[in-house]
């Protein structure tokens, strides 16, 4: 995963995601800090990868965190072309090859769980009714 920065302190950064967890505030203890953007809690959120997913989790931050414009109230899926936004700054998510969807398949990849679940479901169909078409 990669994060860019579109808004605020390094605005144009992009920031390559290679460990497990991070954190994003406004001190210079955290991994990405977004000096000077007084709005921004000195350590205001974190990103963690939990499997093929990355979760944002706001760590009781003074003003909140928002993803596509909705406040964060719990931990929060991140997704490709995501809009983390704290303080005055806004973080864009970029994912690319597997992590891109969340699983391994190419239809997995492309529609999500969802669809890979209707898949099955229509496959196990399909296979029960080649059964009783034998019989």
């Amino acid at each position: 995963m990669r994060l860019c920065i579109r808004r605020g302190p390094g605005a144009g950064s992009i920031i390559d995601c290679e460990r497990v967890r991070f954190s994003i505030g406004r001190s210079r203890a955290n991994d990405i800090p977004l000096l000077g953007d007084w709005r921004v809690s000195r350590r205001h959120c974190e990103i963690l990868r939990q499997g093929w997913h990355w979760i944002l989790v706001d760590v009781g931050s003074t003003n909140g965190t928002c993803v596509n414009g909705r406040r964060v109230s719990g931990p929060t899926v991140l997704r490709h072309g995501d809009i983390i936004a704290l303080g005055e700054s806004e973080i864009e998510v970029l994912m690319a090859g597997e992590e891109f969807a969340g699983g391994s398949s190419p239809l997995h990849r492309a529609f999500g769980t969802a669809a890979l679940a209707g898949t099955a479901i229509l496959h196990l169909a399909g296979v029960l009714l080649a059964l009783q078409l034998w019989r």
